[in-house]
């Protein structure tokens, strides 16, 4: 079945809420642009009319010029020429300023007239007090457009910033109501496989407590059945040591000066068989034992080489036994976790080494620190193990093709489980030294006096 592409409920969040703030923004700018244009234009009439009105208003009969005065700029600002003034007394035109239009001007109280050359201007006329003067004032559109752009501008540049305050907040806003989920999701993230305790859902929001509830329950169901997990495994395999051991003792008291070669064979075969069985048993509870023992005991501070080399004495006649070269070089290391935990670890790693390597081989067992890290490490010269079986050495109940002895294929996954309990890392590599398994766990070091 084709998993679909998981999907961001933040960036869901980010793109609707940006597309509606968006859409209201353009909305109210349009509005805004629309009502200052509008007051824009409004202002550059009542400009002309009031201009138009004002020099009406100067004009009499007794006052105005009685010839016709064209091209005097008597009544025009010095250098400017972005709007014309047309004075008439009846149909004849006194007074014409130098920029005004060819042609004939309107006297209509408003009006728009484009020039020979393109210009468009807007006229404002007004009649003098005793009506027989009409003056037109003219305004240049490019003049208008200008004070609109420069409208716009002033309108739009507040409106940007503010749009840009607007989804600074909303992304903040964003950010902060879905913090309990973060939390939440970090909470869970950085939790072992064994951490089964309920979260806390007091101080969550009321949306949050129902998956959180959800979440405690699943915990508590896991929980129980693990716990009878461990509980059946210990049952199990301690229920099974009293009649292997039996089985064995009757073993050894077979008079073997009787049995042929076939008969001593067979023996020995089953020898093997219950010493596997025996070997698995004692994992099976290690195991057991070592997860009850979770949230039991605080970890403490732990000489890591004065525990390898306990585990390297106790292994040597093993070692003898099987024809196994066995070496200790420890330099000082410290970590914390139960020391208990960390002798079952150094010892599975010799106990396999020493298993698995073969008669006349050489094993060498080396801690060491640094700043950072302590480490325990275990070399051989045994066959190690090729790229596929590396990727699954630590899976339960796994052997190598070429594992030798009476394993029960727990010991690595004991290993990992107790250097993963304790922040630490266990990496499998072919040994530079020896030619075959070179088993490295790794922890925090501990600066702990």
């Amino acid at each position: 079945m084709k998993m679909l592409p998981a999907y961001s409920l933040r960036r869901r969040l980010f793109v609707w809420l940006f597309g509606i703030l968006s859409a209201v923004w353009l909305a109210a700018s349009g509005l805004v642009l629309w009502a200052a244009l509008g007051a824009v234009d409004e202002a550059d009439r009542g400009q002309t009319a009031h201009f138009a009105t004002a020099l009406a208003t100067s004009f009499s009969s007794e006052t105005a010029p009685a010839a016709e005065v064209v091209g005097d700029d008597e009544y025009m600002r010095d250098g400017v020429d972005n709007y014309f003034v047309v004075v008439r007394r009846g149909a004849q035109e006194i007074y014409r300023s130098s920029n005004t239009p060819d042609g004939p001007i309107p006297s209509d109280s408003t009006a728009r007239i484009i020039d020979s050359a393109g210009l468009d201007w807007r006229t404002s006329t007004r009649a003098s007090p005793n009506g027989d003067v009409l003056v037109t004032v003219g305004l240049s559109a490019g003049e208008a457009k200008f004070d609109a752009l420069g409208t716009m501008l002033g309108v739009a540049l507040p409106m940007l910033l503010g749009f840009a305050a607007l989804l600074t907040a909303t992304v903040l806003a964003v950010t902060w109501g879905l913090r309990p989920l973060t939390l939440l999701s970090e909470e869970i993230t950085g939790r072992s496989a064994r951490q089964l305790q309920p979260l806390s859902a007091a101080e969550a929001p009321a949306e949050l407590q129902p998956i959180m509830n959800s979440l405690n329950d699943l915990f508590a169901r896991l929980a129980t059945a693990m716990d009878k997990e461990r509980r059946f495994i210990a049952d199990a395999s301690h229920e099974l040591r009293t009649p292997l051991a039996a089985i064995k003792a009757q073993l050894q008291v077979v008079d073997r000066s009787q049995a042929d070669g076939e008969m001593l064979a067979t023996l020995d075969k089953v020898h093997s068989g219950l010493d596997r069985a025996t070997r698995l048993v004692e994992q099976l509870l290690s195991l057991a034992r070592i997860e009850a023992l979770q949230g039991a005991h605080a970890a403490e501070l732990v000489d890591l080489d004065h525990v390898a080399g306990l585990e390297v004495a106790e292994s040597f006649p093993n070692a003898v036994a099987l024809d196994v070269e066995l070496e200790y070089s420890g330099m000082p290391a410290r970590i914390m976790a139960r020391e208990t935990e960390i002798s079952v670890l150094v010892r599975n790693l010799i106990d396999n080494a020493i298993r698995h390597s073969g008669p006349g081989a050489q094993v060498v067992v080396s801690t060491g620190a640094d700043e950072q890290f302590s480490w325990v490490q275990v070399e051989d010269s045994g066959d190690g193990m090729d790229a596929a079986e590396l990727s699954t050495a630590f899976d339960r109940f796994w052997r190598g093709t070429s594992a030798r002895g009476s394993g029960s294929g727990l010991g690595l996954s004991i290993v990992s489980s107790i250097a993963g309990r304790y922040g630490g890392q266990v990496s499998l590599a072919r040994s530079v030294l020896l030619g075959g398994l070179h088993v490295r766990a790794v922890f925090p070091a501990s600066s702990a006096d």
